[in-house]
Formats: structure tokens, sequence, C-alpha cells
């Protein structure tokens, strides 16, 4: 009986001491994935990298992040960032990127480009906790963009930067003004 009450309180410390808490950082999605600025020179890929933290009650930081990105077949570049972005345990959290990119590689030989864009992303995340142990998360997203530039994008594109674009809103109006006056003056004439 004293054996049996001894292993006992043995096995009952060991799983006391033990710490009893377990999960994963996970990758959750990639959100808004935009390409910005295809009308210049050098645009930008923005996303948002979503990843939830299963643990109770740990925290994590992000350590760093590094993304391989490829349009349209194209090797763009690795995106890479060492950011102090804390996660709390049971919750999630969404890093904001944006990665500059050379348009030109992008257009085909008459300076056009395609309507969509298949992006793709392969990643590693490195998240750390108070003791220094570390989380490391891999993802890959593949998404196909559509770019739809504003309507004073394409008018920049197609005409160049006009008189008219560096006009403020109340000229535009004045101007408007003075072209309905002079209307209504030709048809009284």
């Amino acid at each position: 009986m004293g054996k049996l009450l001894i292993f006992t309180l043995l096995i009952f410390t060991a799983i006391s001491c033990k710490n009893s808490e377990s999960g994963d950082i996970i990758y959750k999605d990639t959100y808004n994935v935009q390409l910005v600025g295809l009308n210049k020179k050098t645009g930008a890929i923005k996303i948002v990298v979503g990843f939830t933290n299963q643990f109770e009650k740990t925290d994590f930081k992000l350590k760093e992040m590094d993304i391989d990105i490829s349009i349209g077949g194209i090797d763009m570049g690795t995106y890479f960032s060492k950011n102090t972005l804390t996660i709390k345990a049971l919750s999630e959290l969404k890093v904001p990127i944006e990665y500059g990119i050379n348009n030109e590689k992008l257009q085909d030989n008459n300076g056009e480009y395609s309507s969509t864009f298949v992006v793709q992303l392969n990643g590693t995340a490195i998240f750390v906790n108070e003791q220094g142990e570390e989380q490391e998360v891999k993802f890959s997203h593949k998404e196909s963009v559509n770019h739809f530039a504003s309507k004073k994008e394409k008018r920049r594109k197609d005409k160049g930067e006009g008189d008219e674009e560096q006009l403020s809103r109340s000229e535009k109006r004045k101007n408007k003004k003075i072209q309905r006056k002079l209307i209504h003056h030709q048809e009284e004439n």
C-alpha cells in the first residue's frame, strides 16, 4: 500500500510539473491581394496574411517572415521582414504586407498588362514566445487577381497628365457652369 501511494504521488508530481498546454500557431488565410500602381514604372503588391494562435495561455511575437512572390509565373523576388507584432493566446493576427514590384516584368511586348494575374506566395513565418521557443509556420497561397485601374489611372496612362487633371473640384465646377452658360447663350441666338 505504501509503495502504491508513493508511486501515485510520483505520477501526480510528474504530471503537474509538466506543461500541459499544447497547441500550434497556424496559417489561416491570405486576404486582400491587390496589385497597385501598374500605371507607373514601379508598382506594389499588397496582401494581408492571417495566423491563429491555438495556445491557451502563451503569447508569441512574430520574429521574422519571408515570402517568395511570383506573379503570372514571373519571379518578383522575396519579401523579408523582422516584425515585433504580437499574437495573443487564442487569437488571430493579420499581418499587412506591401512589396514593391517592377511593372516592366509584367508587361507584354506592347507595354500592356493581362487583365488577370495569377499570384503565387510561398512563405515562412517564425514566432517566438517569452521562453525563446520558436514556432515555424509555412504557408502557400495562389490566387487569380484582376487588375482594374481606376478611371484616373486609365486617363493618365492613355492621355498623360492633362490640364483638367490638375484642376481642383471648384475649378472644374466653374468650368462646367461657364460651359452651360455658353451652350444656353448659343441656343438663344
